[in-house]
Order: C-alpha cells, then structure tokens, then sequence
C-alpha cells in the first residue's frame, strides 16, 4: 500500500486488494497472533479506504477461509481439527484457490467500481455463524 497509493492518487485510480482470513473477523483458540495480524489488515483496509476514496482508489480485502494452500496436507493430519472445520463450512468443501482469485479478480475489476473498505468472506459459508 505504501509503494503503490502515491502513484495511484497521481493517476487519479487505484485498486488494492489485500489478503486477509476469515481468522481476522472472528476469535479462533490458539491462534491469538495470527487473529491480531489479519485483524490488522482488516483495519487498515477500511482506514485506506476512507482516507483515498475521494482520490479514486478502491481498497478491499479478502478474508480467505480454509484452503487447498500449501498447508492443506498438514492441516488434515490433525483429524479432530480438519473435520471440525469442514463441518462448519456450510458449502462443505474446502476451498480451492481459484475461489479466491476469482474474488481478487472482481475486487480489481471495474465490476466493483463503487466498493470499498469491504473485508469479502471467501469462506464457503464460514463466517456466516
């Protein structure tokens, strides 16, 4: 943001999409840093936004939920803990990569001219209990 926002208010547009988790906009147990570090890119999405909104930049966030990343293969090792995040997500599936770049895609995109300061859940459901 702070290499790109100068040159983006000298053009008069801009778009910024950060990556955040769905971890950001909820309290998960034993993970209190990784909670605080994408809470922290929520804030400062919305923050950006409002301060560069008049000057032509969009500024969102995604907040990824539980991926096919490379952590997947570890993350399904612990049984307990993989089952009980595919329970919660209503769509029933981990997500794919695609489902967030294709989020990312319509956040850059002009199809989303007029949002901003948005944190988009990309989460199969996750965040909707």
């Amino acid at each position: 943001c702070k290499a790109f926002i100068p040159v983006m208010l000298e053009n008069k547009y801009g778009k910024i999409v950060n990556v955040s988790s769905v971890a950001g906009t909820r309290g998960l147990p034993h993970l209190s840093a990784y909670v605080t570090s994408k809470s922290a890119v929520n804030g400062l999405t919305k923050s950006l936004a409002l301060e560069f909104a008049e000057g032509g930049l969009n500024i969102n966030a995604i907040a990824a939920g539980f991926c096919k990343t490379s952590y997947f293969e570890n993350f399904k090792e612990n049984k307990e803990l993989y089952e009980f995040t595919l329970e919660r997500t209503p769509v029933g599936r981990w997500g794919n990569p695609e489902d967030v770049t294709n989020a990312c895609l319509y956040l850059a995109s002009d199809a989303s001219a007029f949002v901003t300061g948005e944190i988009l859940n990309v989460d199969g459901g996750w965040s909707a209990w």
